[in-house]
């Protein structure tokens, strides 16, 4: 596929200010191959001011990114951003309603135009689908909760596929050589600065596998049951306080000694025990004053006397207490607030939209959780109280904040809060609390948002190899959710996962092969792994043709099978791979909407068609997809000439400047390599558009 001109490129309007936009942004412009317009309060921000900087490092002749200030976005300021031309808007900020304002501005702008908008209120974007079809609420906190909480809990990530469930783990079990473990990512310990490389060679040692896994068991159900922890609170007073034990005591006492006085005028055909029983019976009547003066003798009038007494004075002191226990441990309940002292639970430190997310995830998975955060009326103490988690308001950077958690108990303290100089604070704060006699060492999951400092720390606090029994694990929300929301600017709507590890991000996408007939008639049998790229596409699993009768599709291994009946496959690959194998195993619309033809052109050596190309005011070589013609024809694949170096072949950057294009094991090259003689070009094309590419090629210069 050619390079497209400056002004052919996709255009995108992003507004927000925060590392969700430079990650998104970044991405649109280097690895989607558009422009970017951004609208925020203060160029100066470093966010911006980063992104700008790398934005130059990667087109230093042409910039992609244009910013745009504007204490709130409007008319002007989106305009400014290049609205008109846009392919699809992005409203990032962390402000629903004010999300929902702008995009209700934007379509009024310019109706009709894909708008990506952040919002962490579920009900709130169903609502605003429903009066504008075109936007697509999106919560970033949604796509990065599960990866905190599989780091929290010392478990492998989760990648949730249809069909078969499978994890990411950095030690699989049948080992990292079994063939159930694809390597992911792969980097050289030792140099923590070296590069990581994705998807590498079959065998190659890596740093994360994908392994696939038994279907998921039930989660631990969540109990409901709210008078469990008033009861216990009540044991528990009885068992520490004095005043409680020392009255109970009291009354036991008195009550068998007025047993005893009432025995001997007590009489009953029954026998013994129906008199202990009576005398008992009138003990207690007594102690709280519900019998008339007994008629018995001098002592047992006594005792009825004493009794009497002792029950104006001691009886509302026991209740009273008693009452207060219960009304207390209830209180606490409804506010959310410890009842009793816990273990190996986790604490959550900052219920913002992550926290919120992650304190949702835990309990939805049955595993104890307490939350804390400065602000009562932050957003996510409601929800918290509504799931009857334990709810911890003070400063967490207090060890005594900290201790009131439990945090000396728990298992993990994830610290989502905002800041790094905070995050620290509280992260190093709980890692220093002496830990209770026998709880294992604490796991501390904190966000951060700079890649170096992520790495600076994690490999400082975890003795320079994170990998092994580091206690310290870094998470960046942006990081995880942004290629789900750059995908999304670009109509990528079959994503269903991302894997990250360091700087690289892998995409899980499923990829129809409905519209694949043509790889048949360049292959006649092609293999399942045919599609495979290192450094780019690995199939993962492979999905058969939905059968008649209602019958569900059947999802199998890559290995061992070709691409017959088979109608989709589910891949882990690069942004820049999924585009690829997208535009190869599908014709353009256009093509498929009338009768094409799919035909083998041999390129001769006197072909014109290796006459030199103009792009960009320079002369290059000619590369194959300069053949395409829009609507008529497509260059599918350029087959290596027999003779030509196996190890790569030149094609052409975007100014002209040769580089080196890996070959695949079956020889193919990408349409953008450059043309030479010998090659094979496979096209699909109507039948006249493919005729007159046929004599031109065999046409002498």
């Amino acid at each position: 596929m050619a390079t497209p001109a400056a002004s052919e490129r996709p255009h995108y309007v992003v507004c927000g200010a925060n590392p969700l936009m430079y990650r998104m942004a970044l991405a649109l412009v280097t690895r989607y191959g558009g422009t970017v317009g951004v609208v925020l309060p203060d160029a100066g921000d470093r966010y911006a001011r980063t992104l700008v900087e790398e934005d130059r490092q990667h087109h230093p002749q042409r910039p992609r990114v244009t910013l745009v200030e504007a204490v709130q976005p409007d008319r002007a300021s989106l305009q400014a951003a290049g609205l008109d031309r846009a392919t699809s808007v992005a409203l990032l900020d962390q402000d629903d309603g004010g999300n929902v304002n702008l995009a209700l501005l934007v379509d009024e702008l310019r109706p009709g135009t894909r708008q990506i908008v952040r919002i962490f209120d579920e009900d709130l974007g169903d609502s605003l689908t429903e009066y504008l079809p075109n936007c697509r609420p999106m919560s970033s906190s949604r796509f990065a909760a599960p990866e905190v909480v599989a780091r929290a809990l010392r478990e492998p990530t989760r990648l949730d596929l249809p069909g078969r469930r499978h994890v990411v783990t950095r030690q699989p079990a049948g080992g990292t050589g079994s063939a159930n473990a694809v390597p992911l990512f792969a980097w050289d310990r030792t140099h923590p600065e070296s590069k990581v490389e994705a998807l590498p060679q079959p065998g190659t040692p890596g740093v994360l596998y994908l392994e696939q896994t038994a279907p998921p068991g039930e989660p631990k159900p969540v109990s409901e049951d709210r008078l469990s922890p008033v009861f216990r609170q009540v044991m528990r007073h009885l068992r520490t306080d004095r005043i409680l034990q020392v009255a109970a005591i009291v009354l036991a006492v008195l009550i068998l000694v007025a047993s005893l006085v009432y025995l001997p005028s007590t009489r009953s055909a029954a026998g013994p025990w129906a008199a202990w029983g009576e005398a008992l019976y009138d003990a207690l009547l007594t102690l709280v004053g519900g019998t008339d003066p007994h008629g018995g003798d001098i002592g047992a009038r006594l005792m009825h006397i004493l009794l009497t007494l002792l029950s104006v004075v001691v009886v509302p002191l026991l209740t009273a207490a008693l009452v207060d226990v219960v009304i207390k441990a209830r209180l606490q309940l409804d506010r959310g607030e410890l009842t009793e002292a816990v273990a190996g639970h986790v604490v959550v430190v900052g219920l913002s939209d992550l926290g919120t997310r992650v304190v949702e995830e835990l309990h939805g998975r049955g595993v104890d959780v307490v939350a804390v955060d400065l602000d009562e009326q932050a957003r996510g103490v409601a929800v918290a109280r509504e799931l009857h988690v334990p709810v911890v308001i003070g400063d967490a950077s207090r060890s005594a904040t900290l201790r009131r958690a439990y945090v000396h108990a728990a298992q993990a303290v994830v610290v989502v809060t905002g800041g790094h100089t905070n995050t620290l604070g509280i992260a190093f704060a709980a890692d220093s609390l002496d830990r209770e006699p026998g709880a294992s060492r604490l796991r501390v999951v904190m966000r951060v948002f700079d890649k170096d400092t992520s790495r600076r720390l994690s490999d400082r606090l975890n003795g320079g190899d994170p990998a092994k029994h580091g206690s310290f694990r870094m998470v960046s929300a942006s990081h995880l959710s942004a290629p789900h929301f750059a995908a999304a600017m670009i109509g990528q709507d079959d994503l269903l996962d991302t894997v990250a590890f360091r700087d690289r991000v892998l995409i899980a996408a499923q990829v129809p092969l409905a519209g694949a007939g043509h790889l048949r008639q360049i292959t006649p049998m092609p293999l399942r792994t045919d599609l495979d790229v290192p450094g780019a596409v690995r199939v993962v699993q492979v999905r058969t043709a939905r059968a008649t009768g209602g019958a569900k599709p059947v999802w199998l291994a890559p290995a061992g099978g070709t691409l017959e009946g088979i109608d989709a496959v589910t891949v882990l690959a690069t942004a820049h791979g999924l585009r690829t194998l997208q535009e190869q195993v599908q014709l353009p619309a256009a093509l498929r909407a009338v009768p094409h033809v799919v035909r083998r052109i041999d390129v001769e050596e006197d072909s014109p068609l290796l006459s030199p190309a103009r792009r960009l005011g320079r002369r290059r070589p000619a590369v194959a997809s300069d053949l395409d013609q829009d609507g008529r024809l497509q260059v599918l694949l350029v087959r290596r000439p027999e003779s030509g170096d196996v190890g790569g072949f030149a094609a052409a950057m975007p100014d002209g400047t040769p580089r080196i294009v890996p070959l695949d094991r079956r020889g193919y090259l990408p349409p953008s390599a450059v043309l030479a003689a010998g090659q094979a070009l496979w096209v699909a094309g109507t039948d006249d558009a493919v005729a007159e590419l046929e004599r031109a090629a065999r046409r002498a210069v």
